[in-house]
């Protein structure tokens, strides 16, 4: 299977999913910032999680955050053309 197809069919599911679900999308935003929050603020040492898993949690959370807030298969669209 070829990368581009499997990214444009993630890439569309991904922004129907937020175009049907307003609120849900909001409250996913919202558990990100919370983790985000948390993690810059000491819960991963008081949750005994080490320093490098706490990294890649919040550059995975950083990541899924810009998501979240762009129109992903429009870009993949016009890059396509």
């Amino acid at each position: 299977m070829n990368n581009d197809f499997i990214t444009q069919i993630l890439a569309r599911l991904f922004d129907s999913f937020k175009a049907k679900n307003p609120k849900i999308a909001a409250i996913i935003v919202t558990a990100l910032l919370m983790i985000i929050t948390g993690l810059e603020n000491g819960l991963g040492s008081y949750l005994g999680i080490s320093e490098i898993v706490e990294s890649v949690i919040q550059w995975i959370t950083y990541i899924l955050l810009a998501l979240q807030g762009s129109r992903t298969s429009n870009i993949l669209d016009r890059g396509n053309k």
